[in-house]
């Protein structure tokens, strides 16, 4: 069966220097040129053993042009599937702009609040357009997600 251009476009060659992840320079390069450049949201993840090497990245979840929604239990169910110590979620702006949403910063929160219970880590969740990503651990947005604090959107 032939692949259409969508799904050629989320095959991802494992990118230098194999596949552990340590920053989030190299958890956008295995977010696929597909979710990076498309014209509606994805959501997805990429599932890590205990020496934070990449088992699975997975496209879970397409939207529309501003959101999609994310089922918390979609994304555990997998990495419960793949015995995943770890996991590192993305998601695309199609418009560009990578700050987080308000939606974004709760759906963080109900990550990482949903691994605790089961013994699997969000490390990171990474906004991402065609050339850029934010991320939450390096902005320190993922320290206030752990700790349960309030996020609130930059309303600059």
């Amino acid at each position: 069966m032939e692949r259409t251009d969508y799904e050629k476009s989320l095959i991802v060659r494992m990118p230098a220097g194999g596949g552990v992840i340590r920053t989030a320079e190299d958890a956008f390069a295995w977010i696929p040129s597909g979710v990076r450049n498309g014209a509606t949201e994805s959501f997805g993840a990429i599932y890590l053993d205990s020496g934070q090497r990449v088992i699975r990245r997975k496209v879970l979840f397409k939207g529309g042009v501003s959101r999609t929604l994310v089922d918390t239990k979609v994304v555990f169910w997998e990495a419960c599937r793949l015995k995943a110590s770890a996991v590192i979620v993305f998601h695309n702006h199609p418009s560009g702009n990578v700050e987080p949403s308000a939606e974004d910063f709760d759906t963080t929160k109900r990550l990482v609040n949903g691994g605790k219970l089961i013994g699997v880590q969000v490390l990171d969740h990474l906004v991402v357009s065609s050339w850029r990503w934010l991320s939450f651990r390096e902005r320190g947005l993922m320290d206030k997600a752990e700790g349960g604090e309030e996020m609130v959107a930059d309303q600059n």
